[in-house]
């Protein structure tokens, strides 16, 4: 190769390998890792109205948006996208680098769920105490893959929901809650939780109490099967 394109193509990787980083790494005071284990990486980003985020990489994540949010997304081709969305509502991303603008008027706060591994070979057993179909009425399916089962959860006052089980998953908190926890040996565990927090549940069996006389809502990010490798 020509000693000056041989310089080009190292340049243009490079700038390809820039791109390619940890957020946490590339705006540490916007991203802050909640916590990570074999299966996610989960994260906090907390960002204000003008701030710009450089270039940067996620693996396929799950987004739970605790504000309303407003962004420009550019992506490293310089093509731009336009980002609204709710506080509560939730969303499926595939592998992406990308660099943002943010437009709300007010700070804005989401949890990114970075998932590890490719998704898991043939199709996992069916829950036997799946509790869409045991409470429906409670749970809701936002979106469902390959890889994960995106469950919004809204539990009445003082409402009581029977024995059901999750497999590993992460929940976070759109609502302060205070619930009891009946395991299948009769055991019970009070749980309080506050509006924008996040947790890695283990794979449960329980039935489920709200103490409170306020709703309690959460979304769930249930994991399917084993990966088969970690990134």
């Amino acid at each position: 190769m020509h000693p000056l394109l041989s310089a080009v193509a190292l340049l243009v990787l490079g700038a390809t390998m820039a791109w390619a980083q940890d957020p946490v790494q590339v705006a540490p005071a916007n991203f802050r890792v909640e916590f990570e284990n074999d299966r996610a990486r989960v994260l906090r980003f907390n960002v204000g109205r003008g701030e710009k985020i450089p270039m940067h990489e996620h693996p396929p994540y799950v987004t739970v948006y605790l504000t309303d949010a407003r962004a420009r997304i550019t992506l490293p081709g310089g093509k731009t996208r336009r980002v609204g969305r709710k506080a509560g509502e939730t969303a499926w991303n595939e592998t992406q680098t990308h660099s943002s603008e943010i437009f709300s008027d007010k700070p804005q706060q989401l949890v990114l769920v970075e998932l590890k591994g490719k998704p898991a070979a043939g199709k996992p057993a069916p829950l036997a105490l799946d509790p869409v179909k045991i409470a429906g009425q409670h749970y809701k399916v936002e979106f469902e893959n390959s890889q994960v089962r995106v469950l919004r959860s809204y539990v009445d006052s003082y409402a009581a929901i029977s024995m059901h089980e999750h497999p590993h998953r992460v929940i976070v908190s759109l609502r302060d809650g205070h619930l009891k926890s009946i395991l299948p040996d009769g055991n019970t565990v009070e749980i309080r939780r506050q509006a924008g927090e996040v947790a890695w549940r283990p794979a449960t069996k329980h039935a489920t109490e709200n103490l409170s006389q306020d709703p309690y809502e959460e979304i769930a990010i249930e994991f399917k099967g084993q990966p088969e490798s970690a990134l």
